[in-house]
């Protein structure tokens, strides 16, 4: 019998299936709303201390993803030996789940190299123990996200649909949901991000 999750994983590719194959990221909302180049995931950061970040990173590696753990949380080393030089190459999108400090961070360096924050959902832990979810982005990559922050899976969900799926132009919206059985979960005193950093399309 086919279940909730499966059904799901059909609509996700039927809608894929709609879309041109050259879409890629593209401007947040105030931009053009034009789709910028074809941006492939350069590398996604995830903080080994929490187990939900691990279960993104370890999934996106299962997806062929470059993957960089941060040491307590402190990006300082990736930055200075690896993404520093990488982006003054030129721009390559990044995406993580991470706390707030290199979320912080990298969006202030993106911002020199023509990057934006396309993606962020923050994901908190609620009193009768689920997780709240508020999450904010465009397109495809918002459309699916919403559905699978609401899963038992959702740091696997996420990184799915972050790693497979394309942001598409249009307004930014903002949608709040619940994970009411976690298959992990989010320290009580701790909020977490995903989110997605990558260039911006131009007039």
């Amino acid at each position: 019998m086919t279940n909730r999750r499966e059904v799901l994983q059909m609509s996700m590719a039927v809608t894929l299936a709609s879309l041109d194959a050259a879409t890629a990221w593209a401007a947040p909302s105030g931009g053009t709303g034009r789709d910028a180049p074809a941006a492939p995931l350069y590398t996604a950061l995830y903080d080994a201390r929490f187990a939900a970040s691990r279960v993104f990173g370890e999934r996106m590696a299962a997806q062929g993803v470059t993957t960089a753990a941060l040491a307590d949380g402190d990006m300082t080393a990736l930055w200075y030996n690896n993404l520093h030089f990488r982006w003054r190459e030129g721009p390559v999108a990044i995406a993580g789940l991470t706390t707030r400090g290199p979320l912080f961070c990298l969006e202030q360096l993106a911002w020199d190299h023509g990057m934006r924050v396309v993606f962020r959902a923050q994901h908190a832990s609620a009193r009768d123990g689920s997780i709240l979810h508020e999450i904010e982005g465009a397109g495809v990559l918002m459309d699916v996200a919403r559905h699978v922050a609401a899963e038992d899976g959702w740091a696997a969900g996420l990184s799915d649909a972050i790693g497979h799926y394309s942001h598409t132009g249009g307004a930014k919206t903002r949608v709040q949901v619940h994970t009411a059985r976690p298959a992990v979960q989010v320290p009580e005193d701790e909020m977490l991000f995903s989110w997605v950093i990558a260039p911006v399309a131009r007039s």
